[in-house]
């Protein structure tokens, strides 16, 4: 429960793990004329609920303890995309391929004609 918090707004109340916003449980956004829950999905989309009072949020009490669950637990799919979010966060590493080897010339170049023996 240490790493729950609240966060109100104007427009809506939402409760975060650990004060990270993208972390978000559930949203509340209740004004004269409607009560909404919305909920994260894991393609990063929201699931809105009409409430007609303030107890049917136990009807999604299940769905609110997954989300924190895959919070504090994340499944093998979400570590794997981190850890290949971690390898593209790499510097990009420049290597230099070695000078190919001088070749002789055939002919003298003109101005070096002067300094040639001859």
């Amino acid at each position: 429960m240490r790493d729950l918090y609240y966060k109100k707004t104007d427009s809506y109340f939402v409760i975060l793990y650990k004060n990270n916003t993208r972390k978000w449980i559930c949203r509340f956004d209740f004004t004269e004329k409607r009560k909404l829950l919305i909920l994260p999905e894991s393609n990063k989309t929201q699931y809105k609920v009409k409430l007609e009072n303030l107890n049917d949020i136990m009807d999604y009490k299940n769905k609110i303890v997954s989300i924190l669950n895959d919070y504090i637990e994340p499944t093998t799919n979400q570590q794997q995309n981190n850890n290949e979010k971690e390898i593209k966060k790499q510097p990009y590493v420049v290597r230099l391929l070695p000078r190919p080897p001088k070749t002789k010339r055939t002919k003298p170049n003109k101005h070096l004609k002067k300094y040639q023996k001859g």
